[in-house]
């Protein structure tokens, strides 16, 4: 099922982006939402699941694809609004709305990722997605915000995949080479202290940019700003979730290890 809504989203994101008409538009932005909420009734009805070796149908997951499927509509409605209100150009309404799709996406994916390095895919996807709502109004703060957000997030997410290296380093050392979620809590306890020490600290740093944390939450406020409401809001609510979503995945990983007190 995730490999139907990943690539149906993306094909509906291009029609979108080729596909200027209003009306066309509308069927689209609907057909988006049956299939967003497809995949969350498929998730709880296969809760416990894992799909494709990548992805898996939990109960932290459940939770914040329910957040998102739900919040996706008055997001779309709120857009609907915001375009009836201005000047209507069908090229910027086009990239808008595919840019949103995507970020939609991007999310659901993360949220229901089993291995670390699928979250890190598409964390760093949400990363550009939204930089093209960021830039919608296309003047010189929204430039200014948008290449802000770019910067500090690509930095931020490089220091996640640091961390991955350092964690990879702490699996060979064992003989593994799987770094799915489920295997990595399974095999947790003899891990080298040190390298998951740096893991986690270069982990939980690099998420702090998606989760509005100390020492990269910076990045957020011009953002939310200068993005338009209803985008702005997605930034505040379902991209913080996948940041926290991020470091409480390898918190559960640490905390079966001797350095969960640390």
């Amino acid at each position: 099922m995730i490999r139907i809504y990943l690539i149906s989203t993306l094909l509906l994101a291009l029609m979108l982006f080729l596909i200027r008409n209003r009306a066309a538009g509308f069927v689209i932005l609907w057909s988006f939402i049956a299939l967003q909420w497809a995949l969350a009734s498929y998730a709880w009805l296969h809760k416990g699941e894992t799909e494709s070796g990548y992805f898996t149908f939990d109960a932290l997951s459940l939770i914040f694809l329910g957040i998102l499927s739900v919040l996706c509509l008055p997001a779309f409605y709120h857009s609907y609004v915001f375009f009836n209100h201005r000047k209507n150009i069908p090229r910027e309404r086009g990239i808008y709305y595919a840019s949103m799709l995507i970020l939609l996406a991007a999310l659901s994916a993360a949220y229901l990722s089993n291995h670390i390095a699928v979250t890190w895919i598409f964390v760093e996807l949400t990363t550009l997605s939204a930089s093209a709502l960021i830039y919608h109004n296309r003047n010189e703060r929204t430039l200014e915000a948008t290449w802000k957000y770019i910067f500090v997030c690509s930095i931020s997410i490089t220091l996640v995949f640091i961390g991955i290296l350092f964690l990879t380093i702490a699996m060979q050392q064992r003989g593994l080479r799987d770094l799915t979620y489920t295997t990595l809590i399974a095999n947790a306890a003899p891990l080298n202290t040190f390298w998951l020490k740096l893991a986690f600290l270069f982990i939980f740093t690099g998420f702090t940019a998606k989760a509005g944390l100390v020492p990269m939450y910076t990045v957020g406020i011009d953002a939310k700003d200068k993005a338009p409401g209803p985008a702005g809001a997605l930034l505040a609510t379902i991209r913080v979730n996948v940041g926290f979503l991020g470091i409480f995945r390898f918190y559960t990983v640490i905390a079966r290890t001797p350095i969960a007190s640390w």
